[in-house]
Order: structure tokens, then C-alpha cells, then sequence
């Protein structure tokens, strides 16, 4: 196998969520990708209609619920990673960081309260009014540990 499980979240059910998915097992198969936590992927084609989303990529990280992460079968491993749909200002901002820019946005996400949801109405944390104090946090937390904050 390819060794993923994917998990796409959403109070808002829908045909989208299957083309969502659909797609990013074509990705899989026809590239040979993989998907992993920390990948970023933006969207070739509108995810919704442009006038009901902002939405145009996803992020691939770790399940909320599911702590161990990676497990072992007598065929192989395999992890659960959650697709959280992301938007074009949130792509921007993790690719100005760089390597955590994943672990950063899914944080920024968790305290607006969004977690692991893709919500195609949904507008973009990186426009709330705190988010300066918000960023400025995420780059002492990582700068505490040794890590490099990039454009931060």
C-alpha cells in the first residue's frame, strides 16, 4: 500500500468532500506522492465555487484523535494523517516559514477554534485581529526550542 489513511473532517457533508478526497488519492497513484504530515498541497482547480470559499489548498498533519499515529500490520505500516483545507493567505504564510509552517497554522487554527475542520465557508485565520500576537507567540515558542523561524 501506499501506507496512509486519510481523514478529511467537516460539519458541512457534501459531494465535495469525495472529489476532495478522490483527487488526492489520484495524486498518490498517478505520482507516486506521498502524503505525509507537514505537505502542503495548492489546488489546481477551485475545491469549491468561488463565490462560497476560500478554500484553495490543504495541509496533511497528524489526527487529533489519533495519538499513535503510524501503526503496524503484518503487511506493512501505515499512518492516519488529517486533510485540513487551507486557504491562499494560510499556503503563503507556511510557505514563509518553512519546515514548521504546518505545526504553525494548524496552532493558529486550534486557537480560533477551528481544529482539524475544512469548512468550505470558512475565511482565513491570517485575517483575525489578533493574529500578529498570534505569530509573534508561534516564533518565541519555536526560537525556545532551537528552532529556525524562517520569515516568522
Amino acid at each position: 500500500g501506499f501506507g496512509c489513511e486519510l481523514v478529511l473532517k467537516t460539519t458541512k457533508p457534501g459531494i465535495w468532500a469525495f472529489k476532495l478526497l478522490r483527487r488526492l488519492v489520484y495524486y498518490i497513484v498517478s505520482y507516486s506522492g506521498t502524503l505525509s504530515p507537514g505537505i502542503m498541497l495548492q489546488m489546481d482547480a477551485q475545491l469549491f465555487p468561488p463565490e462560497k470559499s476560500d478554500i484553495k489548498g490543504i495541509i496533511v498533519w497528524y489526527v487529533d484523535e489519533a495519538p499513535d499515529c503510524i501503526y503496524q500490520l503484518p503487511s506493512g505500516s501505515f499512518g492516519m494523517f488529517s486533510v485540513v483545507g487551507i486557504t491562499s493567505d494560510e499556503c503563503e504564510f507556511i510557505e514563509s516559514i518553512g519546515d514548521y509552517g504546518c505545526w504553525c497554522i494548524q496552532q493558529i487554527m486550534r486557537e480560533e477554534g477551528h481544529g482539524q475542520l475544512t469548512e468550505p465557508e470558512r475565511k482565513s485565520v491570517m485575517t483575525g485581529q489578533d493574529i500578529a500576537a498570534k505569530v509573534s507567540s508561534m516564533r518565541s515558542y519555536l526560537e525556545n526550542f532551537g528552532f529556525s523561524t524562517g520569515n516568522l
